[in-house]
């Protein structure tokens, strides 16, 4: 049970209240999904991934709904316009405010506020308040917080037309905010684009030709091509030799984050693929095949504590093992629409192995036009870099407005 912040005396007229006492909360629940008879009805159920796909606090629809026949199958309830939808699992935080009547499935929580609650204001008041909802969830499989602790959660108050009050200007605030939050979003968007744009102007498209003097090689004729090593289960260590996997790419570079590592035992390296500078990693191997190729890294550090490294078997490493080639040329090409393609093309089920790897094509231009083109693409990618970067600042900064603004508004019962 919580109780309510006593060190922070309400304004007059404030109160502090449990949920149970001014809301009906509601759970949820999911009609057997082999059932064709209960889904594809007009009935708007909601999941934690509904919420989390909403543009606006309003719920208009659905991914699924269900039908009335599945509503009856199972202890969904239906709630009315102006409840509040809470993902109370997986993760617990989304919210929305029903825009129609509808019911949720077990990883939600609905609050149908009583009549001296404004949806809008429930609404704020648990945005404002999730941090101490979220330090309620318990579980083992997943966090999750239940229906006893959302009734029995305090929160403050006020007389409805202060509440009125409070909403409206929020509403107008918050509006700038979001407002500032989508421009900042939209110039995230484009500088997340801006790097394929720059190597469509490099790299040929499909069925282009060669500009005079480049050709085509296969990556096997100019790189040593190798899988990386997954290691089996008792390698794994507390400590020894470091293992760079899928996840530790982002943003075409290795993630050298030690609190987020894998290490394999210093008795077991001998069996694994050893990471050099000048390696390009390239994703391989996944549950999901669309996530082969989309993840291209050249190494072109290793920390001192990451000395020596090794990579997995989710990953292929290519280096070139001729003076024809530079390692940033094949990380560029295999970033490229036409890259990714050929990768595409050697993709065997949910493998990308190292023999179809080294017949995969790669144009080859001069060494110093290489070079030349090296050095424009790196320029304008650090360029594209920064603005991803300030533009990313941005929309932080527009997340900040919105929480001050919550702040200022529940500042009196803080």
């Amino acid at each position: 049970m919580t109780t309510p912040l006593s060190n922070h005396p309400l304004p007059k007229g404030w109160r502090w209240v449990r949920l149970g006492n001014v809301c009906k909360v509601v759970g949820g629940a999911t009609p057997e999904t082999g059932v064709p008879q209960y889904w594809g009805g007009d009935i708007v159920w909601i999941t934690p991934t509904d919420l989390s796909d909403l543009i606006s606090p309003y719920i208009h629809s659905s991914k699924r709904k269900i039908t009335e026949l599945g509503y009856d199958s199972c202890s969904t309830e239906s709630v009315p316009t102006g409840s509040v939808v809470m993902s109370s699992r997986a993760p617990i935080g989304y919210l929305g405010i029903a825009a129609v009547p509808l019911c949720v499935n077990q990883g939600c929580k609905c609050f149908i506020p009583g009549e001296d609650v404004d949806s809008q204001f429930l609404f704020s008041v648990l945005r404002h308040h999730m941090d101490r909802i979220q330090d309620m969830g318990s579980g083992t499989t997943f966090t999750e917080v239940s229906k006893t602790s959302l009734q029995n959660f305090f929160i403050p108050l006020p007389p409805l037309d202060e509440q009125h009050r409070i909403v409206a200007r929020l509403d107008e605030q918050m509006a700038a905010a979001e407002r500032a939050r989508c421009a900042a979003d939209q110039m995230a968007e484009a500088a997340r684009a801006l790097p394929s744009a720059l190597l469509r102007e490099i790299f040929p498209l499909r069925g282009e030709n060669l500009p005079q003097g480049w050709r085509w090689v296969k990556l096997g004729q100019v790189a040593q091509v190798l899988k990386g090593r997954t290691p089996r289960q008792e390698w794994y260590a507390d400590s020894g030799v470091w293992l760079v996997k899928f996840r530790d790419i982002a943003n075409s570079t290795v993630q050298w984050t030690p609190g987020y590592r894998t290490f394999v035992g210093h008795s077991h390296a001998s069996n694994l693929k050893p990471l050099q500078l000048g390696h390009v990693l390239i994703s391989a191997d996944a549950h999901d095949p669309k996530s082969i190729g989309t993840k291209v890294a050249l190494v072109k550090y290793i920390p001192e504590h990451a000395i020596p490294a090794y990579y997995a078997g989710e990953l292929l490493g290519v280096i070139p093992q001729t003076i024809d080639i530079r390692s940033e040329w094949i990380a560029y090409w295999f970033q490229s629409q036409y890259g990714y393609d050929v990768i595409q093309e050697a993709v065997s089920g949910v493998h990308l192995n190292a023999g179809p790897a080294r017949n995969m094509l790669i144009p080859l231009p001069p060494l110093a036009e290489q070079e030349r083109i090296i050095a424009r693409l790196d320029e304008q990618m650090a360029s594209a870099d920064r603005a991803r970067h300030e533009a990313e600042a941005h929309a932080k900064a527009a997340d900040a407005i919105a929480a001050a603004l919550l702040r200022d508004a529940f500042a009196p019962a803080l």
